[in-house]
């Protein structure tokens, strides 16, 4: 999806870059630090645990954030 989202804004298709952004907005909202911590693990990068007072993300939030990663029509 991220790759969709950049190619959107390059080719300034602001419609669809406003799709891409609503569809991830509900994650963000969520908590930004703890979902840039799960998305640099999903990435093979070690970032520890969040810093207290919070938690890892969500088995359900990995999930959607795993989803967010793939290809627009992707169904894997």
């Amino acid at each position: 999806m991220y790759i969709d989202l950049y190619n959107a804004s390059i080719s300034q298709d602001a419609d669809t870059v406003q799709q891409f952004f609503y569809k991830q907005l509900p994650l963000l909202n969520s908590s930004l630090p703890i979902t840039i911590n799960a998305g640099l693990r999903l990435q093979g990068f070690e970032a520890g645990a969040p810093r207290s007072p919070l938690l890892p993300l969500s088995e359900d939030g990995m999930v959607e954030l795993k989803a967010l990663k793939q290809p627009a029509g992707s169904q894997s």
